[in-house]
């Protein structure tokens, strides 16, 4: 009887000690290597970026690392490449990283922030992008809009996976900053391309490189020559332009964090303030300085009850801002119609 109590603590103890080990080894499977990481941010402070690289990229291509810190890990993978000089690894190395997680709206809105953030030009040899600087032969074109578009399917990938965390902290972060990629990260003067709605299906072909001047091109209107402010619709799916898009996108951040509504209103006020206030006519002196006739009508409202100005310009040419605005390339470069 006793060698039987004394069998049951000890094999209690078995299969406790046991229980630990699997625990333990869940959680290094899920961490990675316990030094790994460590190694890793090490060796990229200390400029090896070689062996940096090494490392993250064994964490990111690991399907049970820690879901919340390989975002940052892809981003330090790809930040060791770029010292490297091995811009043209990016690509398929991202792909790849993304493949692995495609179910964590962290690592996909880490991926999304990557194509905005990196070289948006490179060459086309023998039918294949090459992103960054390379010699030898090669078409040099722009990928911008193409990675501007890669971005935002991520995002609309991770929608639904976002909405299921708790976190509604990291939630409204996530609107916040999907919302200023749908707006050219708050650029006044791409602000009409928000009339178009980018097709998040196909991703267009890189562009030829070319230089895109700075400027104005005004703030849109519609066709009866009103601006356009953009409704908030009811989904991202209901949205008739990324301007709709952006809006919800807003919302949401007030949604999931409401401490946050002020800074909301705060920003859509500052986006008509850019748009619509009369510090815009100053772009436009050269404008008003002219003297002659000319066959654009120039129409000056002052409503003094209030404060309100407009002036409104009608495009020099039929292929102007307007043909822009619906995605197509004008023959003018200067401003089309313009509400200040």
């Amino acid at each position: 009887m006793t060698q039987i109590k004394r069998f049951i603590p000890a094999s209690l103890g078995l299969v406790g000690f046991s229980l630990l080990g699997m625990w333990l080894m869940a959680e290094e499977a899920k961490q990675g290597p316990p030094d790994l990481r460590a190694t890793a941010q090490k060796s990229l402070q200390e400029g090896n970026f070689k062996d940096a690289f090494t490392a993250f990229q064994k964490l990111t291509l690991d399907p049970k690392v820690d879901p919340v810190l390989v975002a940052d890990d892809l981003q330090n993978a790809i930040q060791s490449l770029r010292q490297l000089n091995r811009v043209d690894e990016i690509d398929d190395y991202r792909e790849k990283v993304i493949e692995t997680h495609k179910s964590n709206w962290r690592l996909l809105q880490s991926a999304a922030r990557s194509y905005l953030q990196g070289d948006s030009y490179g060459y086309i040899v023998a039918g294949k992008f090459s992103r960054g600087h390379r010699r030898g032969n090669g078409k040099y074109v722009n990928s911008h809009l193409r990675d501007r578009v890669r971005a935002l399917q991520l995002i609309e990938l991770a929608l639904p996976l976002v909405e299921k965390d708790p976190k509604k902290a990291d939630v409204a972060q996530f609107f916040y900053e999907f919302a200023e990629t749908l707006s050219q990260n708050n650029n006044p003067h791409n602000s009409w391309r928000l009339q178009i709605l980018t097709d998040l299906k196909t991703l267009p072909d890189h562009e030829d490189a070319q230089f895109e001047g700075g400027g104005t091109s005004g703030a849109p209107v519609g066709e009866d020559g009103n601006p356009v402010f953009y409704s908030v619709p009811e989904s991202f799916a209901s949205a008739k332009s990324d301007g709709e898009r952006w809006r919800w996108a807003f919302t949401q951040v007030a949604e999931y964090a409401p401490d946050r509504a002020l800074e909301v209103r705060a920003r859509f006020a500052d986006f008509l303030r850019q748009q619509f206030d009369v510090q815009t006519m100053a772009e436009y002196s050269w404008y008003f300085q002219r003297t002659g006739g000319g066959d654009e009508p120039t129409d000056h409202r002052h409503c003094h009850g209030r404060t309100e100005r407009r002036i409104r310009r009608a495009p020099a040419h039929g292929n102007g801002q307007h043909a822009r605005a619906h995605g197509q390339r004008g023959h003018d470069d200067g401003p089309g119609p313009l509400v200040a």
